[in-house]
Formats: structure tokens, C-alpha cells, sequence
């Protein structure tokens, strides 16, 4: 079993053990007449640290900043030459998709930390190494896997007036594997007579001409009736390139509206589960509950913000 499968078991064995614990609490208090609404949130893939090895094939598909103007650090150890270089690499790109930008800021805020000797920023976090360059943070429980940070290592020099070099690793950060083209700037020896991949320009110009939005809807929900009263237990999730902000969570029986929560923030890639127990039904005969998920912010679809429910009775 692969790191990622491990860590998707991992993570469902938190959440059933969450779900076990917050049944036996919500059932007692249903026995005892307590109204009662708990929501707490989980990070399902949040921040997957990126260990990868030569035998990686490929990355995620889709994968992207979910900002166009990306920021970089350059290590003080690297020399002016190959601080040129990557600068023209850089220009190359902003040229050529003319939707992508780049800046220098600190180290602390980069989106790329760019070393030049080998061991620049290995001990902190490990890299792609087919190339030295790669995305080393992503989040991949999203529409469009989000990276978060990536890193570059520059420590073999060419002679090349073209930035083949800089240009192979700034490719890899945004997510591109190796191709089996010699001719171009992807293959995974240098020759100075490299050029860019037309497709990949393309596909970058494609992927960051998307606007960034969030994204929520429902993963699983229930509702048991005892008596005139409801017990409701809701997970859903951000699936977006943007946090979803002031979520709130409508709940109706048979087109009339009995309740409402203020869910919060639900950041991109995060969950949220909420319980509540003993809400009261405007009669014993409801058959039909529904659920919506609101927010000020833009969606991709917000046609999947709502479910129905036919009522379980107890």
C-alpha cells in the first residue's frame, strides 16, 4: 500500500472513530430531550507532504497554484549567473502564457524556494528529484489538486544561452513529468537545442484561465425522526480552489424551514461534520427533509448545495 493509501486509511479511521464518539454523545442526549448541534472540521488531504523518488511517472493531473502571480525566494548562495538564468526562464513563461506572472518576496511567503547547491532545502522537505525541481506541498482533495509550494535546485550549471535547465525545473513545480521527446526542454537530459512543449503552454494558459472558486456540497448526510423530533447528521466539504466563507446550513421539513447553523469558513480541501439532535418537526408526519448549504461566495455549482431526505422514523 502506497503513502497515500495509507494515509485515506488513516484518515477514515479518525473520522469513524469521530462519528462513533459523536453518536453515542448525540444519542444520549436525544434520550434525555436536549437540543443539541455540534459541528467540528477535519483536513481530509490537506498539505500532503510530496516525497517522491525517480520511479515517480507522473503527477497529479490538473494540478495548479490557485493564484496566477507566483511568488519565489532565492537561496543568497546562488550565484548571479544562475539567478539570471531563472529570472529569463521566469520571463519565459510570463511571455508565453501572457496569464502568468512571477515575484520575489521572502522566504517565509514563497510559493517557490530556489536553492543552488544539492543540499539547499533538502533537510527540511524533499523534492522530485528527476530534475530537482518539483512540487513539494499539495492539496489533493480538490477539483483542480492544488499546489502550495514547490522547490527548485539549481546546482548544475550549463553553458546553454537558452535556460533549458531553469526552465525543465520551473516545469516540473507546476506539476509536469518527463517526456520522451529529445527536442524538448522536458526530456531528461539537457541539450542546449531544447524548446518548449507547445501542449504544455497550453495547458498551463487552460489551467490559469480557470477562475478560482470554491466549491461545497454534500458527501453524506442522514436523518432519523423520534417522535417530533429530528436527529441530523451532515459531512460535507470544499472541493474548490478557494475557501468557502460564512457557510451556513438550512434545514427544512417538507418545503417548511425549522432550523439553520452557521457552519463558518470551510477552507479548500477541509471537511466539516455537524450533528444535531432533537430539533423539533412541525408534526409527527413529515416524510421529506432537506438540507441546503449557503454562502456569499461564488461557486463552480451551486446546483449541488441541496438534498433531500426521505424521513427514517425511529
Amino acid at each position: 500500500m502506497g503513502k497515500l493509501g495509507i494515509i485515506l486509511n488513516i484518515i477514515l479511521v479518525l473520522i469513524m472513530v469521530n462519528i462513533a464518539v459523536f453518536a453515542g454523545y448525540y444519542w444520549y442526549n436525544m434520550k434525555n430531550g436536549n437540543q443539541q448541534a455540534v459541528i467540528f472540521n477535519y483536513n481530509p488531504l490537506r498539505n500532503i507532504e510530496v516525497n517522491a523518488s525517480a520511479r515517480v511517472a507522473q503527477f497529479y493531473d490538473g494540478m495548479r497554484f490557485n493564484h496566477n502571480n507566483i511568488s519565489y525566494y532565492i537561496n543568497e548562495y546562488c550565484s548571479q549567473e544562475k539567478i539570471d538564468g531563472l529570472r529569463k526562464a521566469m520571463n519565459i513563461v510570463e511571455e508565453e502564457t501572457a496569464i502568468i506572472k512571477f515575484s520575489e518576496t521572502s522566504e517565509e511567503e514563497a510559493d517557490i524556494l530556489v536553492g543552488c547547491y544539492k543540499e539547499a532545502y533538502e533537510k527540511e522537505e524533499s523534492i522530485f528529484v528527476a530534475g530537482e525541481g518539483g512540487p513539494t506541498r499539495i492539496i489533493n482533495s480538490t477539483l483542480y489538486p492544488v499546489i502550495t509550494r514547490g522547490k527548485i535546485l539549481l546546482y548544475n550549471q550549463t553553458s546553454c544561452e537558452y535556460p533549458v535547465t531553469e526552465l525543465h525545473e520551473i516545469l516540473h513545480v507546476f506539476g509536469f513529468e518527463h517526456i520522451n521527446d529529445s527536442s524538448k526542454i522536458m526530456f531528461p537530459y539537457v541539450d542546449c537545442n531544447q524548446k518548449l512543449n507547445e501542449n504544455m503552454i497550453k495547458i498551463l494558459i487552460k489551467l490559469y484561465s480557470m477562475p478560482v472558486l470554491a466549491e461545497i456540497y454534500f458527501i453524506n448526510a442522514s436523518a432519523l425522526a423520534s417522535d417530533k423530533y429530528l436527529n441530523l447528521s451532515v459531512e460535507m466539504t470544499n472541493v474548490g480552489m478557494k475557501d468557502a466563507n460564512n457557510v451556513s446550513l438550512a434545514v427544512y421539513a417538507d418545503n417548511s424551514f425549522i432550523n439553520d447553523f452557521e457552519i463558518g469558513t470551510i477552507e479548500y480541501g477541509e471537511g466539516r461534520v455537524m450533528h444535531a439532535n432533537n430539533l423539533d418537526l412541525p408534526s409527527k408526519n413529515v416524510k421529506i427533509i432537506t438540507i441546503e448549504l449557503e454562502t456569499p461566495d461564488k461557486e463552480i455549482d451551486k446546483n449541488n448545495n441541496i438534498m433531500e431526505m426521505v424521513l427514517e422514523e425511529n
